[in-house]
């Protein structure tokens, strides 16, 4: 059967001074008696110059050793504030044993060097009033005189010892509390590095399910579209857009429908100038500006009456603006689709969070990205939710939290 765990205040014991302090103090006090009849001798002269000597040394070694002891004590005591705040925090209780031992040690050699360093005090106290008295004791005066002399020099080095052996102990248990928080932080960053790692494989589920429902949804509005007649703006051959379905090319209807597939409620517009030289682009406006060529991000300065995402088909409408030079490279190329999906996703984006639509993305990006920047960065991060790729204009990957964050505008 395993021993009960000893408590702390079992291993710290109280500690006082030993009775014999008291005794052998009081009997040196009494001192020895006092011959009042005895005459003054020269030898009673030399011990009076021999006790005056020992009383110098008596008070310098007094107040050297009252240094040290007081020491000894301060060690006992950090010492035992050490047992007691690295309770529980070390991986072996051994260091911390091996302090209680080694201070209850040290009380001992406390109590027995304090009660020499009292025996001292009290001698050199007894031989001043020796020499004090009209007629002192030559007898008191030599045996108080060795008295002070052997305690004085007598081995005070156990004091210095303790100290030593005390600090080394704490050492020994601090540098085991260290092993102790190294492992805790390792068990930390072990659960830190799961969790996250579960939180990244439940994201990467949801935007799979996300994405599969997409795909869904889109096959059956493509099924859908195959019987409908969709309203399509379209240029001539300038560079001024016209609503001219007849002008459209098959590869600009399949850029629409690719589109379609992701986001409706949509007005396109086919320019030949809207990228600029060696750039291929797209872009989306809300129809309520009125004015295609004005940037879906400004903020809209009619009133609605309401804020929020739009609530109305006419509030909800959006203008998709494409590059009639680049028909063929929309759906044929990887980043081509790659932006088709992400002007779909600032449709998406507008259907959501309306006038909201900055506030929202700032909210839901980790980068430092604000305002417009924030907008786009997330449409990208749309995009990869979809093609697991973005355009590369605004990032190239985005953290789990913000691709969870940009799949909701899909659902």
């Amino acid at each position: 059967m395993p021993a009960k765990k000893q408590p702390l205040k079992a291993k710290l014991k109280s500690w006082q001074l030993i009775a014999a302090v008291v005794s052998s103090v009081s009997l040196i006090a009494a001192g020895v008696g006092v011959f009042a009849y005895q005459s003054y001798t020269q030898s009673q002269e030399a011990a009076g110059s021999s006790a005056e000597s020992a009383i110098e040394l008596g008070e310098q070694r007094f107040e050297e050793l009252s240094d040290l002891i007081d020491n000894l004590e301060l060690a006992i005591r950090n010492s035992e504030e050490t047992v007691v705040n690295t309770d529980g925090q070390t991986l072996e209780e051994q260091e911390r044993d091996d302090l209680v031992a080694e201070i209850e040690a040290s009380k001992q050699v406390w109590v027995e060097q304090k009660t020499k360093l009292l025996e001292l005090e009290a001698a050199v106290k007894s031989l001043k009033n020796q020499l004090a008295a009209a007629t002192p004791s030559r007898e008191s005066l030599i045996l108080l005189t060795r008295e002070i002399i052997e305690i004085a020099n007598s081995d005070w080095g156990p004091i210095t010892n303790q100290v030593v052996a005390l600090g080394e102990r704490i050492g020994s248990v601090e540098t085991a509390q260290e092993a102790w928080k190294k492992e805790q932080d390792r068990i930390i960053a072990e659960k830190a590095a799961a969790d996250l790692a579960k939180a990244e494989k439940e994201a990467a589920e949801r935007a799979a399910a996300q994405l599969a429902e997409i795909e869904r949804a889109a096959a059956e509005s493509l099924a859908r579209q195959a019987t409908e007649t969709t309203e399509i703006i379209a240029p001539p051959a300038s560079s001024q857009p016209v609503e001219d379905p007849t002008l459209l090319t098959a590869a600009m209807i399949a850029a629409q429908n690719y589109i379609l597939n992701l986001a409706s409620n949509i007005t396109f517009l086919w320019d030949p100038d809207l990228c600029e030289v060696g750039f291929v682009c797209g872009k989306a406006n809300p129809a309520p500006f009125n004015d295609p060529g004005d940037f879906l991000y400004a903020r809209a300065k009619q009133s609605w009456g309401y804020s929020g995402a739009p609530r109305t088909p006419e509030h909800a409408h959006v203008f998709v603006l494409l590059d009639n030079s680049f028909d063929e490279f929309y759906t044929s190329t990887s980043l081509g689709r790659a932006i088709l999906v992400h002007e779909a996703a600032h449709v998406r984006q507008w259907f959501k969070y309306g006038e909201n639509i900055i506030s929202a993305s700032e909210a839901q990006t980790q980068s430092d990205r604000t305002g417009v920047a924030a907008v786009e960065y997330m449409a990208d991060c749309a995009t990869f939710v979809i093609l697991q790729r973005t355009t590369w204009a605004y990032t190239r990957q985005c953290t789990p939290s913000e691709l969870e964050a940009a799949a909701t505008i899909w659902q």
